[in-house]
């Protein structure tokens, strides 16, 4: 069950990078205007949360479902008589803490 929730939390992660990754690309170095960027990132989008504020709160409850994942990895490892390799319980650990960093950045980008 430990791997089901790293592996489910990790690609929640993943997903939640992606976007990062692709708005500091989008941005950094670009010659079009802010307002044609920002709907080519918010194209990348599903077309369910295509608007900016929904963009994020979007991304802000991925964040919040790799965190529960992660917390539930880290409790059914410290569970008496489960041994589990210390990648999973250092990487949840560090997984956790930067999701937790995600939704810092996500909610001062709210502002």
């Amino acid at each position: 069950m430990t791997r089901i929730f790293f592996t489910i939390g990790t690609l929640i992660t993943s997903v939640v990078i992606y976007y990062t990754a692709l708005w500091i690309f989008l941005f950094y170095d670009n010659t079009g205007t802010r307002e044609e960027l920002i709907e080519l990132f918010l194209s990348y989008y599903p077309k369910l949360v295509r608007g900016p504020i929904l963009a994020t709160v979007f991304e802000i409850i991925l964040c919040s479902i790799s965190i529960v994942c992660f917390f539930l990895c880290v409790l059914s490892v410290m569970m008496p008589g489960k041994k589990e390799a210390a990648w999973v319980t250092y990487g949840s650990f560090a997984l956790l803490i930067l999701n937790m960093l995600f939704i810092a950045w996500l909610l001062f980008t709210l502002l």
